[in-house]
């Protein structure tokens, strides 16, 4: 383990920041995650130990490929006669372009498709071409409402999903898939 004695910490004292730089071993593989667990004790009395202890995990990418990954979210509640929100976000954490990107939403059958921005290729099924994903991009956010039928059943679960694909050989395709579940309102 690595070790630094910080000597006495006064109670006003800024936070310290320890940055510790690695580089991966040539056994690692893409998609093998890595954790580094950090701890600070004294000798001191202390009360409050939960905050002694942190963990980081990191994935291993391959720079030679892709990695393309899709998230999504909705709203808290889906209330009857309104309009849902929900947000899909896709980027590339691999080291290489992602190219020919098709992203496919499928909706819960108690909700209907009312717009999307940006606006998708197709309708049925609802699909969004992107040529190109840079890698380690920042996430594209597709921002879709959905409308919210007066007559859908109270208390139901409601799950969207969706995926993307890329022609680009990826290291990892366990984050090609999300889903998104709401129920619907009590009332």
């Amino acid at each position: 383990p690595l070790v630094w004695e910080l000597g006495d910490l006064s109670a006003q004292q800024e936070i310290s920041t320890i940055t510790v730089t690695v580089q991966a071993h040539e056994t690692l593989v893409p998609g093998q995650v890595i954790n580094a667990v950090a701890a600070a004790r004294t000798l001191s009395n202390e009360e409050i130990l939960i905050n002694n202890l942190t963990e980081v995990s990191t994935t291993i990418i391959d720079p030679y490929k892709a990695d393309v990954r899709i998230a999504a979210a909705g709203p808290g509640v889906l209330l009857p006669n309104s309009s849902a929100r929900y947000n899909i976000w896709v980027d590339n954490i691999g080291g290489l372009l992602a190219t020919e990107n098709t992203i496919g939403i499928t909706l819960p059958a108690l909700l209907e498709y009312q717009s999307a921005s940006p606006a998708p290729v197709s309708l049925t099924p609802l699909v969004w071409e992107i040529p190109a994903l840079q890698p380690f991009s920042q996430p594209s956010q597709i921002a879709l409402t959905l409308t919210v039928p007066g007559d859908v059943p109270p208390a139901t679960l409601v799950t969207l999903s969706g995926s993307i694909t890329t022609l680009t050989p990826e290291s990892s395709t366990l984050n090609n898939t999300a889903a998104v579940s709401v129920r619907t309102s009590l009332e």
